[in-house]
């Protein structure tokens, strides 16, 4: 049987923060409805404008709720690898099913 994940989007207010009281609903709705996973920081979710400070605290956020069936899949990736690293070792990543990661794009190797 296919599995259904659901790429998140990053909701925001008005004065441009996370908003975090829709960004609820939209969890509670994956797991209300049975989706087999939710994805975090893809470009759906408006990664690569994220700061790290705001991952981090959608991902706190998001790793509260329970989850049960519902897979969590965190994205990563950027041009720096090694800043890439570092940034995962910030996460506290007990409930994630897996990682979506991209390769250092825009990068012409020899």
């Amino acid at each position: 049987m296919p599995e259904v994940y659901t790429a998140l989007i990053t909701p925001f207010t008005q004065d441009n923060q996370v908003d975090f009281e829709s960004l609820e609903k939209l969890v509670k709705i994956q797991v209300e409805n049975s989706i087999d996973g939710i994805i975090l920081f893809g470009t759906t979710g408006e990664s690569p404008t994220l700061s790290l400070d705001e991952k981090i605290r959608i991902f706190d956020f998001v790793s509260k709720f329970d989850l049960k069936e519902t897979k969590l899949i965190i994205g990563f990736g950027g041009n720096n690898t090694l800043q890439i690293i570092e940034e995962m070792k910030l996460f506290a990543f007990t409930n994630v099913e897996t990682f979506m990661l991209s390769t250092p794009y825009y990068n012409k190797p020899t």
